[in-house]
C-alpha cells in the first residue's frame, strides 16, 4: 500500500515522478501542515487536502549499497521528486537536504551550499544541492526508492517509510510487472486499478489533531 497527498492540485495526481508514504509514513507526513485553513508548501490546505491509498506491485529484487533504505536491499535509494517547480512535469532528482534530515541521515555528508558551505535549514530550498552516486541514481530510475522517516530526530524507532516512484518503470495496465519490453527495457511497479480516495476534512473529522502544541 502507498498513501499521497496530491500537490499542488485537488484532484488525484497518481504515482508517477512522485513521492508516497507509508499509511503511518504519510501521517508522518502530515504533522508538517497542522493549520487546516492555512496552504502548506505543497499550495494545498490540509482541510480541502485529497489523499490517495493505492496498492502498489512492486517486483522484487535485491540492490547492493543503498543508503536511503535502512540496509533493506529490495528497494532503491529514495528520491525526492516533484521539486522541479513544474507540477504538470514532475521529475525526481537526489534526495534533498530535509528529506535526508528526516530519514536520520547526516545531510552534511553530501549536501553543500553552490559556495560550497553547509547547509542551513533556514535556506536549503534556495542555496543548497545535494550529490548522489551515478550508480545509485541509474537503479533509482529503475526501481521503487525508499527511505525511513523520522520526523522527531529524538525518536528511537522510524515512523513509517516514504516512496519514490520512477514513471519510466510503472507497467501500463496490459504490463506484467518484470517481463521484459521489446527495446531490453522493463517495467517494475504497477498501480492496482482500484484506489481509495480521502479528503482533508473527513480526516478533520475523524479526529485529527491539528493544533499547534
Amino acid at each position: 500500500e502507498a498513501m499521497r497527498e496530491s500537490e499542488f492540485t485537488y484532484d488525484v495526481d497518481y504515482l508517477m515522478n512522485h513521492n508516497s508514504g507509508s499509511i503511518l509514513g504519510d501521517a508522518a507526513f502530515l504533522t508538517f501542515s497542522n493549520t487546516p485553513d492555512k496552504p502548506s508548501f505543497l499550495n494545498v490546505t490540509l482541510r480541502n487536502a485529497t489523499f490517495t491509498l493505492f496498492c502498489v506491485e512492486v517486483l522484487e529484487t535485491h540492490i547492493p549499497g543503498t543508503t536511503t533504505t535502512g540496509g533493506d536491499d529490495t528497494f532503491a535509494d529514495y528520491l525526492s521528486c516533484n521539486d522541479n517547480g513544474n507540477a504538470t512535469d514532475p521529475q525526481c532528482q537526489c534526495d534533498n537536504y530535509i528529506d535526508r534530515k528526516i530519514s536520520g541521515m547526516d545531510p552534511d555528508l553530501n549536501c553543500r551550499t553552490r559556495r560550497g558551505t553547509r547547509c542551513e535549514p533556514e535556506t536549503w530550498v534556495k542555496d543548497c544541492v545535494c550529490s548522489c552516486t551515478e550508480s545509485s541514481l541509474e537503479q533509482s530510475a529503475r526501481f521503487t526508492g525508499m527511505m525511513p522517516t523520522f520526523p522527531n530526530q529524538n525518536q528511537a524507532g522510524s515512523l513509517g517509510v516514504w516512496y519514490s516512484h520512477p514513471k519510466d518503470a510503472e507497467c501500463s495496465e496490459t504490463e506484467e510487472v518484470g517481463v521484459r519490453r521489446g527495446d531490453g527495457s522493463f517495467c517494475t511497479w504497477k498501480r492496482r486499478p482500484a484506489a481509495r480516495v480521502l479528503r482533508g476534512w473527513q480526516v478533520l473529522e475523524l479526529g485529527w489533531n491539528a493544533s499547534q502544541a
